[in-house]
């Protein structure tokens, strides 16, 4: 996930897998986001799901199903959590 923001073949990459995804009528979900530059260039190339320590660390089940019923509560905005 690093090379998304300084590798031009990873950004080419990048793009081509959410333009397929998007033309499909599907979402396209990174894993492994730990940075916001890698969160920005994600969401550049049209990703916006994503996974990974910068949206939250690992969290025991109970806390994830009180997360999953509070509105909003896992959007992450760019530039912080």
């Amino acid at each position: 996930m690093r090379e998304v923001c300084t590798s031009r073949g990873a950004t080419v990459t990048l793009r081509a897998i959410a333009s397929l995804g998007a033309a499909l009528d599907m979402s396209v979900t990174a894993q492994g986001v730990e940075h916001a530059e890698q969160l920005a260039a994600l969401r550049e190339s049209g990703c916006d799901p994503v996974q990974g320590y910068l949206p939250s660390t690992p969290r025991p089940a109970d806390e994830v199903s009180a997360m999953l019923c509070r509105p909003r509560s896992l959007r992450l905005v760019a530039g912080g959590a």
